[in-house]
Protein backbone atom coordinates (compact mmCIF):
# COMPACT_ATOMS: atom_id res chain seq x y z
CA UNK A 1 0.00 0.00 0.00
CA UNK A 2 2.70 2.53 0.91
CA UNK A 3 4.64 1.67 -2.20
CA UNK A 4 1.72 3.01 -4.49
CA UNK A 5 0.95 5.92 -2.46
CA UNK A 6 4.92 6.50 -2.80
CA UNK A 7 4.35 6.33 -6.78
CA UNK A 8 1.19 8.20 -7.25
CA UNK A 9 2.79 11.24 -5.59
CA UNK A 10 6.05 10.76 -7.83
CA UNK A 11 3.26 10.47 -10.61
CA UNK A 12 1.49 13.75 -9.45
CA UNK A 13 5.12 15.33 -9.63
CA UNK A 14 6.05 15.04 -12.56
CA UNK A 15 2.89 15.21 -14.08
CA UNK A 16 2.29 19.18 -12.20
CA UNK A 17 6.30 19.70 -13.10
CA UNK A 18 5.93 19.06 -16.92
CA UNK A 19 2.47 21.13 -17.29
CA UNK A 20 4.43 24.17 -15.02
CA UNK A 21 7.56 23.69 -17.57
CA UNK A 22 5.09 24.08 -21.03
CA UNK A 23 3.03 26.86 -19.48
CA UNK A 24 6.43 28.78 -18.38
CA UNK A 25 8.06 28.53 -21.99
CA UNK A 26 4.18 29.16 -23.72
CA UNK A 27 4.82 32.23 -21.81
CA UNK A 28 8.18 32.61 -23.28
CA UNK A 29 7.56 32.16 -26.31
CA UNK A 30 4.50 34.92 -26.22
CA UNK A 31 7.01 37.63 -24.77
CA UNK A 32 9.42 36.25 -27.70
CA UNK A 33 6.61 36.76 -30.35
CA UNK A 34 5.58 40.25 -29.04
CA UNK A 35 9.36 41.84 -28.54
CA UNK A 36 9.96 40.38 -32.37
CA UNK A 37 6.65 42.07 -33.52
CA UNK A 38 7.54 45.42 -31.49
CA UNK A 39 10.80 45.67 -33.69
CA UNK A 40 9.32 45.31 -37.12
Amino acid sequence: MLEIGAAVEVAWFIIIFSVDLSVRLFGLLLKLRAMLEMKY
